[in-house]
């Protein structure tokens, strides 16, 4: 009987990696590493550059303002040798030496958290950057208080206490810096004065019975601007200006809320979002579930929740991406980023094992064009780097470029499953064999294809591989399977790639015996 004729199918499968579940039951892709989606394709993510390798650290906590071409940098760390520093960035990512910034009254721990806003100061006629380190690392409910610092932002002067004690943090509601901590406690400011407490509009509230942990500003309306979000351990609460004796006014959002992490709050277009212990909310005025059917079961599974409080969160705003930095495993420090692509709706990770998610903390791209990362693992001397991130293709040390590791699997194809090709053959076992792959890649360095074959659902998987350049026009691998899936692979300095739509030639191959 003569073989069927090969006919074209586009490579086509649901952005995201699916890590949930079975390999056969969805269309997304399966496995990937720094790799990420834009218009629902594959790409390989962007590189890093060492800025500075000189850090105290590790950094828990970090902010950057700017002014005149120079960004400051501040990272705050924990340990026995915890500090404030900041480097200060010139447009092109060069960074100075750190100098050190830390309080004087400060108490050093290895348990320090750090959380960071910045506020006019009309006492001193400046900006004033606003620090607070809590022992909060190991405990999330920890109720030890700690002082909160401010002092001028562009380093001119030295950090002076407000003489206030909270154990949760800070987050300015312009003009009033707010404080918050244990017990629903919640204490702010006089306008524009960061050390005064007690007289003009300056005041105190229990809000909650719980820990408030974390707090962001929000848009609000005319007549109860400023207005912002605390995070409580139970609860999301909402703090609006309202003037006159009060001053502030609370409203509980939700009282039945939860929070996985006190650094894990980030703000995307106007919405916020944060995991909870045991699912992902989303507030646009409600509180909503982020719907994940790719890889919560793979995210809370493999957390090591007893540094749950390591989890941070920032963005790639350039390609509408929300990381959750986490430690996988065994791993006391984050090795992995699970990813939420606002724009594809979406979810896919950076890979454990990529260096790119060895990350403390960070912060996203403003006036720098660059996203500001800070290592896990200290170097020879002991200190710690920060890196431009999104920058090139390479992992920069040192001046030296360095090739990172990309790769993407599609899912399995066969006329078993679901796809294009199921509806040529329905009921039909037969091999997909798969003739020929007419490229369509925008590439740079050569790309290694592999080729993974399975007979049955569980059975090991049987590979064969070749390079392909950047001016090959098409494959020819002639190879079969019941399942057969494919893994595109960069892995050569300067080596990058974005995948168009490939055209996979396949036929039905031998019938199962």
């Amino acid at each position: 009987m003569a073989r069927e004729p090969a006919k074209p199918f586009p490579l086509i499968a649901q952005p995201g990696v699916k890590r949930d579940g079975t390999q056969l039951e969805g269309n997304a892709y399966i496995e990937a590493l720094w790799c990420r989606f834009q218009r629902g394709r594959p790409r390989k993510m962007g590189g890093w550059r060492e800025m500075s390798n000189s850090l105290s650290g590790p950094v828990r906590g970090c902010y950057i303002w700017s002014r005149s071409g120079l960004s400051y940098v501040f990272s705050g760390s924990s340990g026995s040798s915890g500090s404030l520093e900041y480097i200060q960035v010139d447009p092109a990512g060069m960074a100075t030496a750190p100098s050190d910034y830390t309080p004087a009254a400060l108490v050093t721990s290895a348990d320090n958290v750090w959380q960071f806003d910045a506020m006019w100061n009309a006492g001193g006629a400046n900006t004033a950057l606003i620090a607070h380190a809590a022992q909060n690392l190991t405990e999330i409910d920890n109720a030890t208080p700690a002082l909160v610092y401010y002092g001028p932002i562009d380093g001119s002067g030295s950090m002076a206490t407000t003489t206030q004690s909270v154990s949760g943090g800070a987050v300015v509601l312009p003009p009033y810096l707010m404080l918050y901590g244990s017990d629903g406690q919640v204490i702010w400011s006089d306008a524009n004065s960061p050390a005064t407490y007690g007289s003009g509009d300056s005041g105190a509230a229990r809000v909650t019975g719980a820990k408030i942990v974390n707090g962001l500003r929000i848009r609000g309306g005319p007549a109860n601007s400023p207005s912002g979000l605390l995070w409580a351990l139970d609860s999301l609460i909402r703090a609006s200006y309202v003037g006159g004796t009060a001053i502030f006014g609370f409203d509980t959002v939700s009282g039945q809320t939860s929070v996985l992490s006190s650094s894990a709050m980030i703000e995307f277009d106007g919405l916020f979002f944060w995991p909870g212990v045991d699912r992902f909310y989303v507030y646009n005025g409600v509180i909503q579930e982020v719907q994940n059917d790719y890889n919560i079961n793979y995210f809370y599974d493999n957390l090591n929740q007893a540094y749950r409080q390591k989890v941070w969160a920032t963005k790639v705003t350039r390609f509408g991406e929300i990381w959750f930095f986490y430690p996988h495993g065994d791993s006391t420090e984050c090795n992995n980023a699970i990813i939420y692509n606002v724009r594809e709706k979406s979810w896919y990770d950076a890979g454990v094992g990529s260096p790119g998610s060895a990350r403390s903390s960070g912060y996203f791209s403003q006036v720098l064009r660059f996203p500001t990362w800070f290592g896990t693992e200290a170097n020879n001397v002991s200190k710690y780097q920060a890196f431009q991130q999104e920058s090139g293709t390479d992992a920069v040390i040192g001046g030296a470029s360095n090739a990172i590791r990309s790769y993407f699997e599609t899912p399995d194809m066969s006329f078993l499953t679901e796809g294009p090709m199921q509806s040529q053959h329905i009921g039909e076992d037969r091999n997909t064999s798969l003739d020929e792959i007419d490229l369509d890649f925008v590439q740079t360095g050569d790309m290694t294809v592999t080729y993974l074959s399975r007979k049955f659902p569980r059975s090991p998987d049987v590979s064969s591989s070749e390079t392909f350049t950047a001016t090959d026009e098409v494959l020819r691998p002639r190879v079969q399977g019941r399942f057969l899936r494919l893994r595109f692979e960069s892995n050569v300095a300067g080596g990058n790639y974005q995948m168009g739509k490939p055209i996979l030639h396949i036929a039905p191959g031998d019938r199962r015996p």
